[in-house]
């Protein structure tokens, strides 16, 4: 008989008594059988931890800690101490699954022991139509390949979410891998990051198996309208960094497209400081991180957004020398582009 892979799902659990029992519901009928559930409850003052606990008596697959509350990112690293799975897969208290949610992982690992495995997410908000962001069906048994399949993710802002991921538990103990504890926002792109430097297959594949619900309290919503630029640019240099750890295992044109991407993680986010993203942001401040990019990827940098022209202009000015000048017409460009834009 065929040994079955087990599979251990981690549910960081704060104040979401209104949709948890329809996320471990979804959980429990799933049809592929062979795993358990942690259950970290985090410090919740509702009636979270007590439906946590009627759910461990009803299923043994299911076991249930509750922590004093300090945040997703230790609660999601109490899960990794406990798992016993040889993959790992995380959900949040307020999504659903559907039933063949883990027989999509499972089908891949099978055919491949892919590293990583990556779904689609289906959006869900009250009141919007459903929505996802399709993604290719794509497979690579090789490092070389994978970064072809990290440039996807990007390019489709897929790559950082914990929800639409397997993992190879063997990996994240190796390189110890482990939630960035404090990181407000951005912590689910450092942990993959962090993972992604010891992978050698990842795997895509285009199924909305996953209900990922957006409301007024979740986190990422809260947080992100108190988000400044300085943490936003700072986490990207971290994520950058992580990546180009991948470099000197690459052939050579693989290390310039690792590179490019890198750059233009941090790139982007930069120019959003001259768009009005974050609100007002300091000349100090824009010239500190232009110099930074300087600093990591010379004066050879191209900008990878909107039509060509435009993003020529844009590198051409970012690459001048003189960085007081770069920031006067950065900022010079984006007002009257944004004043035509109306």
């Amino acid at each position: 008989m065929e040994k079955q892979v087990l599979i251990t799902i981690i549910v960081p659990v704060y104040n979401k008594l209104l949709f948890l029992q329809d996320c471990l519901d979804s959980l429990l009928r799933q049809t592929y059988g062979n795993y358990e559930i942690i259950l970290i409850d985090d410090g919740s003052t509702d009636n979270s931890g007590t439906i946590c606990d009627r759910y461990a008596d009803i299923d043994k697959r299911i076991r249930v800690y509750h922590i004093p509350n300090q945040g997703v990112s230790v609660a999601r690293n109490k899960g990794l101490d406990e798992a016993k799975g040889e993959y790992v897969c995380f959900v949040d208290a307020d999504d659903w699954v559907r039933p063949d949610w883990l027989d999509v992982y499972i089908r891949e690992i099978k055919y491949f022991p892919y590293d990583l495995i990556y779904t689609e997410m289906q959006r869900e908000k009250e009141g919007v139509k459903p929505y996802k962001i399709s993604l290719p069906n794509f497979s690579a048994k090789c490092i070389d390949d994978v970064v072809t399949g990290l440039i996807v993710l990007f390019r489709n802002k897929e790559f950082g979410f914990m929800c639409n991921k397997c993992f190879k538990k063997s990996l994240i103990d190796i390189g110890n891998v482990r939630f960035s504890v404090g990181t407000k926002l951005h912590e689910d792109a450092l942990f993959t990051s962090d993972y992604c430097k010891y992978i050698n297959s990842l795997c895509i594949r285009p199924e909305a198996t996953y209900h990922y619900r957006i409301t007024d309290d979740s986190i990422s919503v809260k947080l992100i309208n108190h988000w400044s630029f300085e943490e936003d640019i700072e986490i990207w240099f971290m994520v950058s960094q992580q990546l180009l750890q991948l470099h000197g295992r690459l052939e050579i044109q693989q290390r310039k497209k690792i590179y490019a991407l890198c750059a233009d993680l941090v790139i982007n986010c930069f120019l959003d400081a001259y768009n009005n993203m974050y609100g007002p942001v300091s000349r100090k401040n824009r010239i500190k991180y232009l110099r930074l990019l300087h600093i990591y990827w010379g004066y050879t940098i191209i900008v990878n957004r909107d039509f060509k022209l435009f993003s020529r202009l844009i590198s051409s000015i970012i690459n001048l020398k003189r960085v007081w000048l770069s920031d006067f017409l950065l900022m010079l460009v984006y007002r009257i582009r944004n004043f035509f834009r109306g």
